[in-house]
């Protein structure tokens, strides 16, 4: 994970948007986890880290609290 936080770093918009146009994902331990952020003016914001083998609608609800 840290290699991926690391690669946020130097590529912030690396990561696909898909929540409310701003939260972003990238795929982190064998793809089985999905890191959660927002690039603001003031850097990167990591909201989740969530196990993407759950229910959809279970991410989706935590991706509405954010």
């Amino acid at each position: 994970m840290l290699s991926s936080i690391r690669l946020l770093e130097v590529f912030p918009e690396i990561g696909p948007v898909v929540y409310r146009g701003n939260i972003r994902r990238v795929l982190v331990f064998r793809r089985h986890f999905g890191l959660f952020y927002v690039v603001e003016d003031r850097g990167i914001i990591l909201h989740a880290l969530l196990d993407l083998r759950q229910d959809p609608q279970s991410i989706m609800r935590r991706l509405r609290s954010i």
